[in-house]
C-alpha cells in the first residue's frame, strides 16, 4: 500500500502543471486602465481606456486615434481620427481581436487599404490562428501570453495586380489584459512601416 501512495506522489509530482487559464475569454476594462509600450525605433505608444458604455468599451491611442471595441468577442467597431471615422483603421482593427482565445481557434478578416505608393487600394486578407500559450518575458515583467499568428495576403488592386505576402504576430496576457508584444516576419512588405516591433514596458490597471 505504501508503494503504491509513494508511486501515486512520483507521478503526481512529474506530470507537468496544466496552466488553469487554456481559455481567455473577452477582458473587463475599466475607466483608467491604460498599457505603455516602445518601438524598436524608440517611440512611445500609449493606449487607456476612457469609456465604458452598455456594450462598448473606448479607449484612446496616443497616436489620437479612439477605438470603440464590442464587449463581447472585442470587434472594433469603430476608429474615429480627429474627430472624423477612420475607416481604413477600422477596418483593419474589425478582428484583430476575436475572443475568447484558446489553441487552435482560427478567423479571417478582409478589409481595403489605399496604398499611396500605387495610387490605389490594397485588398487585404488576413488569416489568424492561435498557436498556443508561451512564457513572454517584455520590459514590464514575465508573462503567460497566448500567441496569434496573422498570415497577410496582399492585393494591389488595378489593371495590373500584383500581390504581396507577409506576416506579423502578437502576444495576449490574461494578467495583463491587455497585448505585451507585437512584430513582424521581416518580410520586405514592412520596409516603410514606422515600426516593426513594440513591447509593454509598463501597464496601470484599475
Amino acid at each position: 500500500m505504501k508503494k503504491i501512495v509513494i508511486l501515486g506522489c512520483l507521478i503526481l509530482f512529474l506530470v507537468p502543471p496544466i496552466w488553469a487559464q487554456e481559455k481567455a475569454e473577452a477582458p473587463v476594462w475599466k475607466v483608467g486602465d491604460k498599457w505603455t509600450y516602445k518601438t524598436d525605433t524608440g517611440v512611445e505608444l500609449t493606449n487607456e481606456t476612457i469609456g465604458d458604455e452598455k456594450d462598448l468599451f473606448i479607449t484612446a491611442r496616443s497616436d489620437k486615434v479612439t477605438l470603440h471595441y464590442d464587449k463581447k468577442d472585442m470587434s472594433c467597431v469603430k476608429a474615429i481620427r480627429d474627430g472624423k471615422e477612420d475607416k481604413a483603421e477600422g477596418g483593419r482593427l474589425k478582428n484583430f481581436y476575436n475572443f475568447p482565445l484558446f489553441s487552435g481557434k482560427k478567423w479571417t478578416s478582409r478589409y481595403l487599404i489605399y496604398n499611396p505608393a500605387y495610387r490605389m487600394d490594397n485588398d487585404i486578407l488576413a488569416e489568424y490562428s492561435v498557436v498556443g500559450v508561451e512564457d513572454v518575458e517584455v520590459p514590464a515583467g514575465k508573462f503567460k501570453a497566448f500567441k496569434v499568428t496573422v498570415k497577410l495576403n496582399i492585393t494591389v488592386l488595378g489593371p495590373r495586380q500584383r500581390q504581396f505576402f507577409g506576416a506579423f504576430y502578437y502576444w495576449w496576457a490574461p494578467d495583463v489584459r491587455g497585448l505585451i508584444k507585437y512584430e513582424t516576419d521581416g518580410n520586405s512588405i514592412w520596409e516603410v512601416a514606422k515600426f516593426r516591433k513594440y513591447e509593454l514596458v509598463s501597464f496601470d490597471l484599475k
